[in-house]
């Protein structure tokens, strides 16, 4: 119920003050310099009142620019606040002036069908300057399926959180959008030091090659070799003009430990000598006294757990250990040691000077668990190697080569039609 009362300002002026008293609710007022502004006041007051009593949500609009300018400055950590801008600020270009109720799930399918059709771009193209991805012919590359769905699925976490957390939208229509059917499930691993050269008996090394014979064996055989060329390829930045001054062996001091330790990029780069106050949130912390890793948080998982390290990584970091900054905690740095360094460009010369073909950065933890289960290693090894919380996701990265899976089943038919003896070679023991 509205109340209203005229009263006098310090100055002499009229005003007039509307109450508002609901049961159960705090009374709260405005005043008015005329009594009809007054009554319009109270009546929309008490309208949005009734609406509530009703179960009817009743909230300011605002637009998706608002919404996503909230969301970065909150929500997003430093290592992943520039990947989601990048995602939503395609959103905002094209509907930030729209409030996020009036959105609609067709509008969103035809902008996803727009998505569909623009070109992919490089992350490391310069500023204004976008590179766009070209195909084998020249024709440049449109966005992939994957690509598409990580625009359609940061804009669904966005509408959740305003649901949920801030009530400025009442609906997700991103919910609404059956998922693009993605198969990002890759079998890509680096191949080893030895290749079986055609009309010879027994596989070359590569060291054993000459420079002309491993330049040949780079254009006859190019999925050949790719570990020892790739390792090449790092070590010979020590010799380019734009690095050979700025830490030249850092690619490769990332690569040995990645390898050895299983670990993504963006843990590797963000690795820290010791936890302190120069930095918020340590992802992965070094302990040379022990020779093992700190895993604070990781991508799926955020309990602390203890990772040991190899021998060759442990032994890069002794040498970076002893050139490190004591102003900075982190391993790999810029060279103001406040952030994480950029291995962008570095891992995108070595991977094209290697001539690798198909091949991404992230393939190294594909590398490390194949080569796992080439040993011999089990399945719960594996996963505590990659350290995932699940058995499933361990084994999208563990793949066997060619010659390997050959190796085993010339194994098996040797063992059944040769020796015709039982493949599990367990003894028979009869039951009494």
């Amino acid at each position: 119920m509205a109340y209203f009362r005229k009263y006098y300002t310090s100055k002499g002026e009229v005003r007039y003050k509307a109450e508002i008293k609901i049961k159960g609710a705090k009374p709260y007022s405005k005043s008015f310099r005329a009594l009809s502004h007054a009554k319009l006041w109270a009546r929309d007051q008490e309208h949005q009142s009734e609406k509530i009593i009703a179960g009817i949500k009743t909230h300011k609009q605002y637009t998706l620019s608002e919404c996503v300018e909230r969301y970065l400055e909150e929500r997003m950590p430093e290592r992943t606040y520039h990947r989601v801008k990048y995602l939503l600020t395609w959103w905002v270009e094209h509907l930030g002036d729209r409030f996020m109720d009036t959105l609609r799930s067709e509008e969103l399918l035809r902008l996803r069908n727009l998505l569909m059709k623009e070109p992919a771009f490089y992350s490391h193209s310069k500023p204004g300057k976008p590179a766009p991805k070209r195909n084998p012919d020249g024709s440049i590359r449109v966005r992939a399926p994957q690509t598409v769905q990580h625009y359609m699925d940061q804009l669904g976490v966005l509408y959740n959180v305003a649901i949920n957390e801030w009530e400025w939208a009442s609906s997700n229509p991103v919910q609404k959008i059956k998922k693009l059917e993605v198969n990002n499930e890759r079998d890509r691993f680096l191949s080893d030091h030895f290749h079986l050269w055609p009309g010879e008996e027994e596989a070359w090394h590569w060291d054993e090659l000459n420079k002309k014979e491993q330049q040949q064996a780079r254009m006859k055989f190019p999925r050949a070799y790719e570990l020892p060329r790739l390792i090449d390829a790092l070590l010979d930045q020590v010799n380019k003009p734009q690095i050979k001054d700025n830490k030249p062996l850092w690619a490769y001091y990332l690569f040995v430990i990645q390898l050895g330790t299983g670990l993504r990029v963006s843990e590797a780069n963000n690795l820290v000598w010791e936890e302190n106050n120069l930095i918020e949130h340590p992802i992965v912390i070094v302990d040379m006294n022990r020779a093992v890793l700190h895993l604070k948080s990781t991508k799926n998982d955020k309990s602390p757990r203890l990772k040991p390290i190899s021998k060759e990584a442990f032994e890069v970091l002794k040498i970076l250990y002893e050139e490190r900054r004591y102003d900075s905690p982190l391993v790999f740095h810029n060279t103001d040691g406040t952030k994480p360094f950029d291995f962008k460009r570095r891992i995108y010369h070595a991977i094209r000077d290697a001539g690798l073909q198909d091949f991404r950065w992230h393939d190294l933890r594909h590398t490390t668990a194949s080569y796992l289960s080439m040993m011999g290693a089990g399945q719960k090894e594996i996963m505590d190697a990659l350290h995932h919380k699940s058995m499933k996701s361990s084994e999208r990265y563990q793949h066997l080569s060619n010659e390997h899976l050959r190796g085993l089943l010339n194994k098996l038919s040797f063992t059944v039609l040769t020796e015709k003896e039982a493949p599990s070679r367990f003894e028979k023991v009869s039951v009494t």
